[in-house]
């Protein structure tokens, strides 16, 4: 195959990439504050093997967390309790990026 057509390949492979890319973020942001506050404190703070000690890639549907087992659950109720006490996505992500070199 000739560069362009390699490059034409590629390009394509890209462009159906970011498709999917945008349906993730798409369906990421009709979450709800909680949900998201959830994905992102997971995605923190884990600090677990995900083989065999987080189950939280066991809980995907179309790679959005279905909330349904213990280890997404436990995050979720974190983040009800910070909303709870007046807390937004922002606020925490503002804390975490302060505090993560720590």
């Amino acid at each position: 195959m000739c560069d362009i057509k390699k490059l034409e390949a590629q390009k394509a492979a890209l462009e159906e990439k970011i498709e999917e890319l945008k349906q993730r973020e798409e369906r990421l942001v009709a979450l709800s504050e909680d949900r998201q506050m959830a994905i992102y404190l997971h995605d923190t703070c884990c600090k677990r093997n995900h083989i065999d000690e987080c189950a939280w890639l066991y809980d995907m549907e179309n790679d959005i967390p279905k909330f349904s087992r213990p280890d997404s659950l436990h995050y979720l109720s974190k983040a009800q309790r910070l909303i709870g006490n007046g807390f937004s996505l922002n606020d925490v992500k503002t804390f975490c990026e302060i505090i993560k070199n720590c």
